[in-house]
């Protein structure tokens, strides 16, 4: 892989950590707002893995093959323009009126590479600390020993129930002297790790807690504290994600509380909530990441025991969980459709350019050229200046999906059909009357140099490579040595274009016209 199209690859990282850490501040503002409203919310964890859920979303929807058809707003070009102006005499080989050299004062081509580097190092830092995570457990594992099926017929924790979930669920059961939680991990190979003291609670309460680790495991609650781990270490920057990776687990010890103690007598609830003082007060330490019955200070505790005194206090009403599922929803949508890389476009149908007169001063008299895609929607004008573009864009934008299909403006030859930095994958080509197009941002290039195309053939397909937020078809046109307007030679651009696009437009005429 050559550096553009690594370089395009960042970029295109960029944006989808980038929505992915707006859409994080917003499930977590919307959650936390609907947990004042509804309380029981805590103890749903559909809730919380729909917020983890809704976060990676947005994340491979802004990765994937983009379309035009739902977007709202226009793809942004990143082009670097050199100090020559909008329209300026050029040197007439093939490479140097297309490909100007990046101004050495700019530094938004390096922002690919800085985002990556600090993107690794802050990988490095967490698969360290997973390592030393892991590390501890094998230390942990030490000091435990495999408990065979005599001493778990003998063992007080286990009765009828348990050993039969035991057999079905295929758990293997570990017993240590370290005054730890009792708890699950593993998920290839499931293990109950059990510490010594458990032996010292009364019978019922040994029960009752090894149900709540049996629970975890029918629930397949390791699997989603696993799947929550791994995207915190992949997406290392958005502190969205242990927010709700914290309520996730609180949830899943909540919902096996609920479970375990479901149809049970007081006098059950009350030795499981004694269970719970009893286990806080003997444990030295608590491993993450880890399914554990015990908890990590006394506040906790209380607040189960709390929820354990109500039973119903964690009811919940259908149209709060339509509501808060809706709102969620809505986060995935507005990040579909407001995303600058999706394009502007409804499909429009395609045509050919019509006959028309070019302006005075060009080099030629008619415009015959045809559109350079089947489905036109112009998001940039040529010669608008902004803020990334001070000298005024070379060219014209056109809003596409990934991967739409780019057409020969007219017949010709192909002088080049290369890479570059700024432009990415770009095709150049020589037409009569000493016309050249210029193709740039290509995800891909079916064409090379000295080949000759008709009208209308496909030279390649619209991507993001170079300086792109996002993927369009970048169109620059020359007339002998000059940089000139492509709408001189596509004619009813007007009729394709964004609001925004035409304002812009517009609004530049107006500062420019005279008093």
């Amino acid at each position: 892989m050559s550096l553009t199209p690594l370089a395009g690859l960042i970029w295109s990282c960029l944006q989808a950590g980038v929505m992915s850490l707006l859409a994080g501040a917003f499930v977590c503002g919307l959650l936390s707002l609907a947990l004042r409203r509804w309380p029981a919310l805590a103890a749903r964890r559909s809730v919380w893995v729909s917020g983890l859920a809704v976060v990676l979303a947005v994340l491979v929807l802004a990765l994937l093959p983009q379309t035009a058809r739902w977007s709202l707003l226009p793809p942004v070009s990143l082009e670097l323009m050199d100090a020559a102006p909008a329209v300026s005499s050029v040197p007439a080989n093939a490479l140097a009126p297309v490909l100007p050299p990046l101004p050495a004062a700019n530094s938004w081509h390096c922002l690919p590479y800085a985002f990556f580097l600090v993107y690794l190092a802050g990988l490095v830092v967490m698969a360290w600390r997973r390592q030393r995570a892991a590390r501890l457990w094998r230390g942990l594992l030490l000091t435990a020993r495999r408990l065979d099926d005599a001493e778990l017929a003998a063992h007080p924790a286990f009765g009828p129930a348990q050993w039969r979930a035991l057999r079905q669920q295929r758990l293997i059961v570990l017993e240590t002297d370290v005054a730890i939680s009792p708890l699950l991990f593993g998920l290839l190979k499931p293990r109950l790790l059990l510490p010594r003291h458990l032996r010292d609670f009364s019978p019922q309460q040994q029960q009752l807690v090894v149900e709540h680790e049996l629970t975890h495991q029918r629930r397949r609650d390791p699997g989603l504290l696993a799947l929550a781990l791994w995207l915190q270490t992949v997406l290392w920057f958005n502190p969205a994600l242990p927010w709700l990776s914290r309520r996730l687990a609180w949830a899943q010890e909540l919902g096996c509380d609920r479970a375990v103690l479901a149809g049970r007598a007081p006098a059950q609830r009350l030795a499981y909530a004694a269970a719970l003082v009893q286990q806080l007060k003997v444990q030295s330490m608590v491993l993450a990441p880890g399914l554990a019955f015990g908890a990590t200070d006394a506040s906790a505790v209380a607040a189960r025991i709390a929820l354990l005194r109500q039973p119903h206090a964690a009811m919940l009403s259908a149209g709060s969980k339509w509501g808060v599922g809706a709102a969620l929803a809505g986060i995935v949508a507005a990040s579909v459709v407001l995303q600058p890389v999706l394009g502007g476009a409804l499909p429009q149908p395609s045509e050919l350019a019509q006959v028309a007169p070019v302006r005075a001063g060009s080099a030629s008299t008619v415009a015959v050229w045809r559109m350079p895609l089947a489905r036109v929607r112009v998001s940039g004008f040529f010669g608008v200046v902004s803020k990334l573009l001070p000298n005024g864009r070379h060219g014209i934008d056109f809003a596409a999906g990934r991967g739409t299909p780019i057409l020969s403006v007219a017949a010709g030859t192909v002088v080049t059909a290369g890479t570059d930095g700024r432009y990415g994958n770009y095709v150049v080509i020589a037409h009569a009357l000493q016309r050249r197009s210029l193709y740039a941002h290509m995800e891909g290039m079916t064409v090379r140099a000295g080949d000759h195309v008709a009208s209308g053939a496909v030279i390649g397909s619209v991507g993001a490579t170079g300086f792109a937020t996002g993927p369009h078809l970048h169109l620059e046109v020359f007339v002998g040595d000059r940089l000139v307007d492509p709408q001189l030679l596509l004619a009813g651009l007007d009729g394709k274009a964004t609001r925004r696009a035409l304002q812009l437009r517009r609004a530049q005429r107006e500062r420019r016209a005279p008093v």
